[in-house]
């Protein structure tokens, strides 16, 4: 939870200090908290830039295809989860250093408006936007800083999957 968004929610920031000396809360890092126990994820801190901060950012290339099930169409290696947002974004202190369980990598690019092509994906008690398919391949595909690009062999066969799955069925 961002300090900020509670702050909109009602919670003054002396009342986000004694439920910190209550061990109601936890600080993550300056500006954010997670209820004591409670563990974070790495889409967990997505979601709170997206809904609590209004930051366009999202997972995107490789990482939103593996979330979506299409693993098969990744070189095996790949757990860098790639989160994209608009040239100029900078992450807040709090996201980059905390010690995720997994790597990240950000890419600032305005190679698509950062609302286009954004699938909604559940995750566990919340729900993220995360590039659809179609914007995920053009990403690991031709996305700038892309220096993993998937080979043309896989981004074929992905956009033929792809294309079968988006046609009406006929009777």
């Amino acid at each position: 939870m961002l300090a900020s968004w509670l702050v909109k929610q009602g919670y003054s920031h002396s009342l986000q200090q004694k439920y910190m000396l209550s061990n109601w809360l936890e600080p993550v890092g300056k500006g954010a908290f997670k209820r004591t126990g409670d563990e974070i994820s790495l889409l967990g801190a997505v979601y709170a830039l997206q809904y609590q901060a209004n930051k366009a950012i999202h997972i995107g290339g490789r990482s939103s295809l593996a979330l979506l099930g299409f693993t098969h169409y990744i070189e095996m290696g790949q757990n860098t989860t790639t989160l994209f947002a608009p040239q100029g974004f900078k992450l807040p202190v709090w996201f980059t250093d905390f010690l995720w369980n997994i790597p990240f990598e950000l890419t600032r690019s305005n190679m698509l408006p950062p609302e286009l092509a954004l699938s909604d994906y559940k995750a566990d008690n919340f729900t993220l936007k995360i590039a659809n398919p179609a914007r995920a391949m053009l990403a690991a595909r031709y996305g700038p800083g892309a220096s993993r690009k998937m080979s043309i062999d896989k981004s074929k066969a992905l956009v033929s999957v792809l294309c079968r799955k988006s046609k009406p069925h006929m009777v």
